[in-house]
């Protein structure tokens, strides 16, 4: 059972154990968890400018920005590899502030080998379960280990590295190496890692990271799966979106088709000193080009761990699914094929997404460049 000392000086002589309970193990300990969030919730807030600490339901646009960026940096620059083994993330709450959380990993001992999930503790009126369009994530044992060897990343934070793009957003299914992947986006240039899973009616089994290095087959599909994460349940998918799922797998396909390699930072950051951080978080956002009208949106507006910010006159983009179908592929009859394919999301049945299962590929359509 594993007993580590806990890395705070708000609470010394403190140690951060394991939990069992049968075959599933659970680390943190539940009851650990409000300990070891008060006391990172008053480093977190302890360092930050009073301009930032007093964000609230309130605030505006900007200042929730700020206050976001603050918990993506102390999650994951300043915390990513503990030496605890403890992992953190940024939430956000319905009211669009960001929190600190505490990420616990149960793991389950089984025939098939080792499987694993993930909770999120911010506090004790706000511990979500997160979803992915209305089902479970679980993933087995072997996705951590090949993330860890193929994606570059600094000693102990492949965990932080892997939660961060696993939940970033924007991903889409498509048909890989004979099986369906998800498809996360990895950089600002296309690159994205590919995660190949099992789908039943109440979750999505992941069994392995793939880098574009162990992708031989890669079919652009029309309609393209988009997903989401969420907080709520039942799920129900966006008519409307601030991003174009067609483009976004088509980019997929364009960078696997160039090789492009994924470039990961490797080098731990010189100064992971929280106070100094803190106080060029503002400094940081105005170079960036935020400012008083910046918001802070949930992506396609469902409440869940994905936000998009936006700068000073830009607004969330609005696509389509069903006009730019139409325009990519006019000989289909797209208004029946959505139809059925959100009956079968409806009844939690496995979706495929492609156009007549076993016909011929979909052709890489000139899609318009709208969304975000």
């Amino acid at each position: 059972m594993k007993h580590v000392p806990f890395q705070s000086s708000l609470r010394p002589n403190f140690e951060v154990v394991e939990q069992r309970q049968g075959a599933v193990s659970y680390f943190p300990h539940s009851d650990q968890l409000p300990i070891l969030h008060r006391a990172l919730q008053l480093e977190f807030r302890g360092a930050l400018p009073n301009g930032i600490a007093k964000v609230n339901t309130k605030s505006d646009g900007f200042r929730k920005v700020l206050l976001s960026d603050a918990a993506q940096f102390f999650a994951h620059l300043v915390n990513g590899g503990r030496q605890d083994g403890l992992t953190l993330f940024q939430l956000h709450d319905r009211d669009l502030l960001a929190r600190i959380a505490v990420v616990q990993q149960v793991t389950e001992s089984t025939r098939l080998g080792q499987c694993h999930r993930f909770k999120f503790y911010a506090g004790a009126d706000f511990a979500p379960e997160i979803f992915l369009s209305g089902k479970e994530i679980i993933f087995a044992q072997h996705t951590l280990e090949r993330f860890n060897e193929r994606v570059p990343h600094i000693a102990g934070e492949a965990l932080s590295l892997f939660l961060l793009h696993f939940l970033a957003g924007q991903f889409v299914a498509a048909p890989v190496n004979g099986g369906r992947a998800f498809l996360m986006p990895a950089d600002e240039q296309g690159g994205f890692l590919a995660f190949p899973f099992q789908e039943s009616a109440t979750e999505f089994f992941i069994t392995t990271c793939l880098t574009m290095k162990e992708i031989h087959d890669l079919v652009l599909e029309l309609p393209t799966q988009g997903f989401n994460f969420h907080y709520d349940r039942p799920f129900h998918a966006p008519k409307v979106r601030h991003w174009n799922v067609v483009k976004r797998a088509k980019d997929c396909c364009d960078a696997w088709d160039r090789k492009h390699v994924v470039q990961h930072r490797t080098k731990p950051i010189s100064d992971k000193n929280w106070y100094r951080v803190a106080s060029f978080l503002k400094e940081l956002a105005i170079k960036q080009g935020h400012g008083p009208g910046s918001q802070l949106n949930f992506l396609d507006d469902v409440p869940g761990p994905c936000v998009a910010e936006y700068k000073p006159g830009v607004t969330p983009g609005r696509w389509d699914e069903l006009a730019v179908y139409q325009e990519a592929a006019p000989k289909y009859d797209w208004n029946k094929i959505l139809a059925e394919r959100d009956e079968k999301a409806r009844q939690q049945v496995p979706v495929f997404a492609g156009v007549g299962r076993g016909g011929p590929p979909s052709p890489r359509p000139n899609v318009s460049t709208g969304g975000v």
